[in-house]
């Protein structure tokens, strides 16, 4: 069984991804980007957050 933990960082790769996809698209502001991004982060320290975006940008 896969933990939870160790499923966050892809989903929030995912997610990140997406945001950056509706941000390029014009369907959101930068500042709901921001805000998507804040709350996808949480409590992720800033190592764990730029693994996160090297996920993301490495499947975009």
């Amino acid at each position: 069984m896969i933990h939870p933990t160790e499923t966050a960082p892809n989903d929030a790769a995912r997610e990140f991804h997406a945001t950056c996809a509706a941000l390029n698209a014009g369907t959101i502001t930068a500042d709901e980007a921001r805000e998507r991004n804040a709350a996808t982060r949480g409590d992720m320290s800033e190592g764990q957050w730029m693994l996160v975006k090297a996920r993301a940008l490495a499947n975009w």
